[in-house]
Parts: structure tokens; sequence; C-alpha cells
């Protein structure tokens, strides 16, 4: 542990945007592997994915959270870019730090996969385009524009 968890800020208000410290141990990597922390914000539904660094056998991650709201989060080994291993999906709610221990989940299941959702997000802008497209000319046609 590298943060005091019993220090309280008295001047923040649930909501207020924090530093939250995730700290991750009892995990051993290779070389070729590194670990991500997924993370849902609620109720907005924010997503971070953000990579952890080691320090002295403890996996560390900073981010930057709305205070007391509550969070899902899941630590994910990958290789290659490909997933190797997936914790539980752990909620919390966010404060200064977040201690956790490593457990391997049955499932290879992740909370949130940013590629996937990057896609239809594309796919949404692109129809919403042609549709103001198609509203635009017919504005134009009935008023001359």
């Amino acid at each position: 542990m590298k943060e005091n968890p019993l220090f309280v800020d008295s001047t923040k208000t649930r909501g207020d945007n924090i530093k939250v410290n995730f700290e991750l141990s009892n995990l051993l990597l290779r070389d070729d592997e590194r670990l991500i922390l997924k993370v849902i914000e609620e109720p907005q539904g924010r997503q971070h994915e953000v990579l952890m660094r080691s320090q002295d056998n403890l996996y560390t991650a900073r981010l930057f959270l709305q205070h007391q709201n509550k969070i899902k989060f899941q630590f994910v080994v990958l290789k290659d870019d490909k997933v190797e291993l997936v914790s539980p999906a752990f909620e919390d709610r966010a404060h200064y730090i977040i201690e956790s221990l490593w457990d391997v989940a049955r499932s290879k299941q992740l909370i949130f996969d940013k590629k996937s959702q990057t896609e239809n997000k594309d796919h949404r802008v692109y129809q919403q385009f042609q549709e103001n497209k198609t509203l635009l000319g017919n504005l134009i046609k009935q008023w001359g524009l």
C-alpha cells in the first residue's frame, strides 16, 4: 500500500473529481504481458482503460473519478493485444485508494470492449450524417436555399 487509506478529505463532496489510486497485488506477469485496468463510472456510464505500472510487485494506476460515485472495474492481462487472463468485475465507490488482490475469473468476459464500441459509434455518426444530409437536401428543395 503506497497511499494512506485513512486520509479523508472533508472538503470534497460527492461528485467532485478526485484522483483515485488503484493498487493490485499478488500478480506476476511475464516480460511480454501487460496489465490494464477497465473502469465504468455510474451513473454516466463513462468508460476508462488505463495501463497499470509495476512498482515493487505492486501494480498501480491513477484515474480522476467522481468522489463516492459507484464504479465497476476489472483487471485484464494482455499478451500481444490478446486477452490472456481476466479478473472478476469488482464494484465499489470512488475514493482515494482502492486495493485489490489478483484473482482469475472463470470466463474471459470483459465489462466493456473499447474496439467494438468505437465501431458502433462510428456507424451511428455516419447514419446521423446521412439523415442530416437528406433533411438538409429536403429543406433546400422546399425553401429554395
